[in-house]
């Protein structure tokens, strides 16, 4: 799971401090720190009678096991910043070796899980093939720049079924394209392995809301692969938002080989150092983008700029205690931030009383 408005590392680094936060109570939590010159991920500080202690932190959200000199160099680190204690967390895990050069140095080793449970009733639904597709970028003509369709914060859904393509007199959704296409391709065996596909649209124009003004296209890229799924009945719940609600965060102890801490998705502080301000923006761990218009006498005025449903964009006020700004972080990316801007005017305008 990463943070819309900041970079995958550096939501991956959010979690571990988040984590930190909530199971370390009455300790000092901080990420991206600078002690004497050298970055640390995460630093935990917490008192103990006369006594102070420091936990570093290094995040590595990486693909492959980490090194055994990648280890080593990171115990060199933490002892020159005279840490009580260091700690290594690596999605992928740990090359061989690492756990004795860990002992050797006193470091702890945790590889990180994301742990999705079944929503109620799905244990009984069987699996089967289907084809998946996903990143989708659009094509122009006359040498313009490629447009990637961001697939992030359950935002595909709305721009396939709001996307609109004009050929001569036939007009369709996106949605309706795309389905006809796979339609011809084959069926989910013949797709074991990701396949590219570009499916033509030329002499089409293209529209989609939020995204895309009407515009000349040429062409849709995509990759198709064979994905094995439980295609649940509908529910009031949009799927993409039931799995974040059953998802959750586990910490293996590597040299222990046992888990050692597990916490909920939606229960995880991951704005545990966020102060709520008017004018600026905040997203959450469902991925629902949010601006925050007034904070006065304990309570916040939000306005939720965006959220997906069934493929269909969600806005409305609402009011809250404003200790739930630990459930939420500031988006600090000046183009989300842009994009954010525009949808909470248009939200605005619209929303506005009509002139008699």
């Amino acid at each position: 799971m990463t943070l819309p408005g900041n970079r995958e590392w550096r939501g991956f680094e959010r979690i571990i401090a988040a984590i930190e936060y909530a199971t370390n109570r009455g300790a000092t939590v901080t990420w991206d720190e600078d002690i004497d010159g050298r970055q640390f991920d995460v630093a935990v500080r917490f008192t103990s009678g006369p006594h102070q202690y420091l936990t570093l932190i290094e995040c590595k959200d990486q693909q492959r096991p980490l090194s055994v000199e990648k280890v080593d160099a990171f115990a060199t680190k933490a002892r020159d910043a005279r840490a009580n204690k260091s700690v290594i967390i690596c999605r992928a895990g740990f090359q061989r070796g690492c756990i004795d050069v860990a002992k050797r140095h006193g470091i702890d080793l945790f590889r990180m899980n994301e742990r999705i449970s079944e929503p109620p009733g799905a244990e009984n639904v069987p699996v089967q093939p289907v084809l998946g597709a996903y990143d989708f970028v659009i094509n122009f003509p006359n040498l313009r720049p490629s447009l990637p369709i961001p697939e992030t914060n359950n935002r595909l859904d709305y721009l396939l079924r709001h996307g609109v393509v004009r050929q001569g007199a036939a007009v369709a959704t996106l949605q309706q394209y795309l389905d006809r296409a796979l339609a011809t391709i084959g069926t989910p065996a013949a797709f074991d392995q990701p396949v590219r596909f570009e499916l033509p649209l030329t002499g089409a124009i293209l529209e989609i809301s939020t995204l895309l003004e009407a515009t000349p296209v040429q062409s849709l890229s995509l990759t198709i692969v064979k994905q094995l799924k439980k295609v649940l009945p509908p529910t009031p719940m949009d799927p993409h938002l039931l799995l974040k609600m059953h998802s959750a965060f586990e910490l293996i102890d590597c040299i222990r080989d046992q888990p050692v801490t597990t916490i909920d998705a939606l229960q995880l502080p991951i704005g545990f150092d966020t102060v709520f301000a008017p004018g600026r923006y905040y997203t959450s761990m469902l991925e629902q983008n949010y601006y925050c218009e007034k904070v006065e006498n304990g309570f916040v005025s939000l306005v939720l700029v965006e959220g997906y449903m069934h493929g269909n964009l969600i806005q409305a006020r609402l009011g809250a205690k404003v200790d739930v700004q630990k459930f939420y972080v500031e988006v600090t990316d000046f183009n989300e931030t842009l994009r954010l801007q525009k949808m909470y005017q248009k939200y605005c305008a619209a929303a506005a009383p009509k002139k008699q």
